[in-house]
């Protein structure tokens, strides 16, 4: 009887070791520390940023480091703008960040990077946030 009342016990400690040598092989992967190290890149170009005491600079700058971490990471089958979309009633979203499509999709170009971008082409949106590490950085070893 005590062997079935401790086999619980002995799943779970059998879970949390393959958990634990799963993190190992993880943090060894050249990926993982191929995005650790970009975040903490990324984590000192925002701690410089806020040496600035204006909220559009830091934004605006802000914007830039992680368009900057988009163009060395992204396939160039995606690109990436600043703007609005539009809906086929000609109806506008708010400003967006970012707004990813396919370099072939139709946009109607207003300035440089900034466009008002077909909803039917838009791959996705990012709105880049002044803390950059709200969610997520507990995900990658050595946090």
């Amino acid at each position: 009887m005590s062997g079935a009342l401790n086999a619980p016990r002995a799943r779970d400690a059998h879970v949390s070791c393959i958990l634990i040598k799963l993190r190992i092989l993880m943090t060894d992967r050249i990926l993982v520390k191929h995005f650790s190290n970009i975040r903490d890149r990324i984590k000192k170009y925002g701690e410089h940023v806020g040496i600035a005491e204006h909220g559009d600079v830091k934004g605006l700058a802000r914007e830039g480091i992680i368009k900057e971490f988009l163009k060395q990471n992204l396939p160039s089958i995606v690109e990436f703008k600043t703007g609005q979309i539009i809906d086929h009633n000609d109806e506008l979203s708010g400003q967006l960040d970012i707004i990813f499509q396919s370099p072939f999709a139709p946009h109607i170009n207003l300035f440089q990077d900034i466009q008002l971008t077909m909803a039917d082409a838009t791959l996705g949106v990012m709105e880049v946030k002044s803390n950059l590490f709200l969610f997520g950085p507990e995900i990658l070893p050595n946090h």
